[in-house]
């Protein structure tokens, strides 16, 4: 299993999943993309975290499946999308299209449209592809890749349309509304463990359903349109 940390992050943001993995016989690998935690660099982009996910195929592939959060469940499905050996796939807080951000980080940074478009043209002209070759949603896997999408209804940093878009243009998905649990808060819930463990592994994970609250679980499957 490969586990993909997000925009920020570093490898140990998906500890919680690893326990549960190896308790039903996988191994689980996990890395630090450029510029981040321990890995070389100080800058990163969207092209560099799929570099690194197929850079680690190479080297400890191929992989049962991924794990992905943020930016690093993007880049997770367009390395899957592309060719990665994976068949199943889980999505935490997915971004559907990082060109729609880049419009966000404008409007924050107060750039005029002249410039953003400018800035968009560079990136292009750096990593040698085109902004719609890394939306996510819209150009789907195979319909041999199982995917299962966590997203929660209050994401303030990746809103939920973006994982509820992804969710009707791949075949073969099923999405997760979570309550209250964020962006962050995701990653260290028992009942998304349990749920993404026994997607991946195939049957539910007995020992992590018994582990987690009593409480309610905020979790409410979106049925197909």
């Amino acid at each position: 299993m490969l586990l993909v940390h997000g925009w920020g992050g570093h490898a140990g943001r998906l500890t919680p999943f690893v326990r549960g993995l190896i308790r039903a016989g996988f191994s689980a690998v996990a890395f630090d993309a450029p510029g981040h935690g321990i890995a070389r660099g100080r800058v990163s982009s969207l092209p560099e975290f799929v570099a690194a996910i197929r850079a680690m195929e190479a080297a400890c592939g191929p992989f049962h499946a991924v794990i992905g959060h943020s930016l690093g469940a993007a880049a997770a499905a367009l390395a899957v999308r592309d060719g990665l050996a994976a068949r199943r796939l889980v999505l935490l807080a997915p971004p559907s299209d990082l060109e729609r951000y880049t419009g966000r980080f404008a409007r924050i940074m107060r750039i005029p449209p002249t410039v953003r478009d400018s800035m968009k043209e560079r990136l292009e002209k750096r990593f040698q592809v085109r902004w719609a070759e890394l939306k996510v949603a819209g150009h789907p896997a195979s319909a041999e890749v199982s995917l299962l999408i966590f997203h929660d209804r209050r994401d303030v940093r990746v809103p939920m349309r973006d994982g509820i878009e992804i969710f009707h243009s791949w075949p073969n998905a099923k999405l997760v509304r979570t309550r209250g649990l964020g962006h962050h808060r995701i990653l260290r819930d028992e009942k998304v463990i349990a749920r993404a463990v026994g997607f991946v592994v195939g049957r539910p994970p007995r020992h992590l359903a018994a582990a987690a609250p009593r409480r309610p679980a905020p979790l409410a499957p979106v049925p197909a349109s």
